[in-house]
């Protein structure tokens, strides 16, 4: 009887647990940069360089709710890039979320579209934009944007025909349903052993 109880747990554990929601960590590397000031609305200066070191990391949380193995917008959960969250931030960050978003792990085709607003001294104002576009082509533009009162200063990174990308999944952290079918599965063991002894 008590055998059958903890088979029917182990069973109800089961069909309770869905998928978890999975973290996935990205890295692009290599851009092109250009950098443009202009002081009280007149052009200060530019510049632009080839940076194959520079790189934009990041990483994403989201749950296929759908089970269609891809992941979209509406399953999106969490997002930070380069040590930023772009989802959930910090009181002194505006960020609305992204407003394009979808993953295919089995083909890493990745597409996203996200800012943020800021504000940290010197400077009175900073958006950073990121749009990513890696379907069909590679498009990447990460761009920020800070002003004040005499100063506009606009960075951008955008890829190149050298730009690398690559995609892993973080490692996971078991969920409490998993927990609960570990802990129930060792006490059925248990209890048949001691059963085989008595």
């Amino acid at each position: 009887m008590i055998k059958h109880a903890l088979l029917c747990a182990l069973l109800g554990v089961a069909c309770s647990a869905h998928a978890a929601p999975q973290t996935w960590e990205f890295e692009l590397k290599n851009f092109n940069f250009y950098e443009r000031l202009t002081y009280q609305g007149y052009p200060g200066w530019d510049r632009s360089e080839v940076r194959p070191n520079e790189v934009i990391k990041g990483s994403f949380t989201a749950d296929d709710n759908n089970q269609d193995g891809s992941f979209s917008l509406s399953e999106l959960q969490a997002l930070q890039v380069n040590g930023k969250r772009f989802m959930h931030c910090e009181a002194e960050r505006n960020c609305p979320g992204a407003s394009v978003f979808s993953f295919n792990p089995a083909n890493h085709q990745f597409r996203l579209s996200v800012e943020a607003d800021f504000r940290t001294p010197p400077w009175n104002f900073t958006r950073e934009t990121l749009d990513i576009n890696l379907w069909s082509w590679g498009s990447i533009q990460y761009q920020t944007f800070t002003s004040n009162p005499d100063h506009e200063l606009r960075s951008t990174l955008y890829n190149n025909g050298a730009t690398t990308w690559a995609f892993k999944p973080a490692a996971a952290v078991p969920e409490a349903e998993t927990w609960g079918m570990l802990l129930a599965g060792m006490g059925a063991v248990g209890l048949m052993a001691r059963r085989r002894r008595a």
